[in-house]
C-alpha cells in the first residue's frame, strides 16, 4: 500500500489559554448545530438515507462571515457537495433545508444513487481570533463509513493549511511519540506501526490528539501527544496555531533562533539545499532559459513549503517521506517519485526522478557548479544504456545574501528574483 501522510495541526486549548488575551475571547465564536436525518425509499422501495450535522456561527461580523463561508466551501467539496449539488444563496440553515430537500427529490427522480448512506458532519473545533479547527465526517457509501478528516483554517484569507505550512515532522518521530504515548488498547499498534495510511494531530481538551490510520486500518484511532514534544517541528505558522509566541518561546525554540543566526549565510539549511539557496529565503521565483517560470516558497526554518501558490500536498499527491531532519527524502507523485541524497552540509548530491539521475559537484562555498545526467535506456532496449549529459554552471550575478540571481549554463542565461524574511 502506498503510503500517504496528511499531517494537520490546531491550535492546543492549554497553550492558547496562556497567551489569548480578553479582546480575543470575546471575539470567538459560538454555534449551533444543523441536525438532520432523512429515511425515505426510492419508486423501488429502496431504502436511502441522509444525515447532515453542520455547526452554524451564531451573531454577526466578520469573522462569522468569513467562518459561514468557510462552511460553504467544505459543504461544497463534500461527497454530498458533488453528488447533490452546489448550495443556493442564503444562510447556512437555508442552505442545508435545501440539500436535504434536493436528496429527496433526487431518489424520487432516481437522479441520485438508492441504496446508499448520504452522510456530512462539519463540526468545530478549537478557535482562536486567528485560526479555526474543523472535523469533517463525509461520505456517500454502500458499505462502510465516512472518511474522517481535520482542516485548520487562517480565518485572515480563509484559507485551508497544508501540512507543510504547518509542521514538518519525520514519520520515524510520529512512531516514536505513538509508541510512548499510546493507550493500553493501541499500544500493540504502535508498537508495530511502519507505515501511515494518513493522520492528523488536532486539538483537544487533553492536549495535541493524534487522528491516524496505520497500516491496513481502515478507520481512525486517537492518541495524544503533548504539545512540547512536537513544538521543535512546528514552522512559524504552526507556533502561531499552537500559541507559541515570542513572549512565550521555549528553551528549545530559543535554540533553533541562535542556530539560525549563525548559519543565515550558509548554504543546506532545512531543505534549501535543493534550490541551491541559502539565507532566510521566504520564496524564489526561477526563471529558466526558456521563460518558463515557476515559485516555490519556505518557511522561516528553510523548508519547502509551497510550489505556485499549492501546498506539496497537491505536487506530492501520494505522499511525503522524510529523513531524520525532517527533508524530503523521496516525493511521491502519481505514478512515479522525486527522491534526494544530502551531504553533511545539507546540499543535494544526487537528485532522482522518474529514471532521470542528475549529480551534483559543488565549489568550496557551496555553490552548483556542474551537474552530472544519466537518462534511462529508451522503452525496448532493455541492454543499452541510456544517454548522459554534463552541465557546467557559471554565476553572473549575487544578491547581498550570496544567493546568485543569474548565471549562465550550456542551455544560456536563467535569472532568479528571491524574496526574504
Amino acid at each position: 500500500m502506498r503510503k500517504l501522510l496528511f499531517v494537520t495541526l490546531a491550535c492546543c486549548l492549554c497553550a492558547c489559554k496562556s497567551t489569548t488575551s480578553k479582546q480575543e475571547v470575546e471575539e470567538l465564536v459560538s454555534f449551533s448545530t444543523y441536525e438532520k436525518t432523512e429515511a425515505i425509499t426510492d419508486p423501488d422501495g429502496v431504502p436511502t438515507g441522509m444525515t447532515l450535522g453542520i455547526d452554524i456561527p451564531q451573531g454577526k461580523g466578520g469573522t462569522v462571515d468569513k467562518i459561514t463561508n468557510i462552511i460553504r466551501t467544505l459543504i461544497t467539496e463534500s461527497e454530498i457537495g458533488e453528488q447533490i449539488g452546489a448550495p443556493k444563496e442564503g444562510t447556512l440553515q437555508e442552505v442545508c433545508d435545501d440539500y436535504i430537500d434536493k436528496f429527496k427529490k433526487g431518489i424520487a427522480s432516481r437522479d441520485l444513487t438508492p441504496g446508499c448512506a448520504y452522510h456530512l458532519e462539519v463540526l468545530h473545533g478549537y478557535q482562536t481570533s486567528e485560526y479555526i479547527c474543523f472535523h469533517i465526517s463525509d461520505g456517500v457509501y454502500g458499505n462502510g463509513g465516512p472518511m474522517e478528516r481535520e482542516v485548520v483554517v487562517r480565518l485572515s484569507d480563509e484559507r485551508i493549511l497544508e501540512q507543510e505550512e504547518i509542521i514538518n515532522i519525520p514519520d520515524e518521530e510520529l512512531f516514536r511519540l505513538a509508541k510512548k504515548y499510546a493507550p493500553e488498547d493501541q499500544k500493540e499498534t504502535a508498537e508495530n506501526m511502519e507505515s501511515l495510511m494518513s493522520c492528523e494531530l488536532v486539538p483537544d481538551e487533553k492536549g495535541c490528539k493524534f487522528h491516524y490510520a496505520a497500516q491496513s486500518i481502515h478507520f481512525f484511532e486517537v492518541m495524544y501527544f503533548p504539545v512540547d514534544d512536537i513544538q521543535q517541528y512546528l514552522t512559524d505558522e504552526g507556533r502561531k496555531i499552537f500559541g507559541l509566541s515570542d513572549k512565550t518561546e521555549t528553551k528549545t525554540a530559543t535554540k533553533v533562533k541562535e542556530e539560525e543566526k549563525t548559519v543565515t549565510v550558509e548554504p543546506g539549511r532545512g531543505e534549501l539545499g535543493i534550490f541551491d539557496l541559502r539565507g532566510p529565503v521566504k520564496e524564489l521565483t526561477w526563471k529558466y532559459v526558456r521563460g518558463e517560470k515557476d515559485t516555490y516558497g519556505f518557511d522561516k526554518n528553510g523548508f519547502w513549503i509551497t510550489k505556485n501558490g499549492k501546498g506539496l500536498k497537491a505536487l506530492y499527491i501520494n505522499g511525503i517521506e522524510r529523513d531524520n531532519l525532517g527533508r524530503i527524502k523521496v516525493g511521491h507523485f502519481d505514478y512515479y517519485e522525486d527522491s534526494f541524497t544530502y551531504n553533511s552540509q545539507g546540499l543535494v548530491t544526487e537528485h532522482a526522478c522518474d529514471g532521470v539521475v542528475s549529480k551534483y559537484t559543488y565549489d568550496k562555498d557551496g555553490y552548483l557548479v556542474k551537474e552530472f545526467v544519466s537518462y534511462p535506456p529508451d522503452m525496448g532496449d532493455e541492454e543499452g544504456s541510456g544517454e548522459e549529459e554534463t552541465f557546467n554552471y557559471t554565476i553572473l550575478e549575487k544578491d547581498d545574501h550570496g544567493n546568485w540571481t543569474k548565471r549562465k549554463c550550456r542551455q544560456g542565461t536563467e535569472t532568479r528574483k528571491i524574496e526574504y524574511y
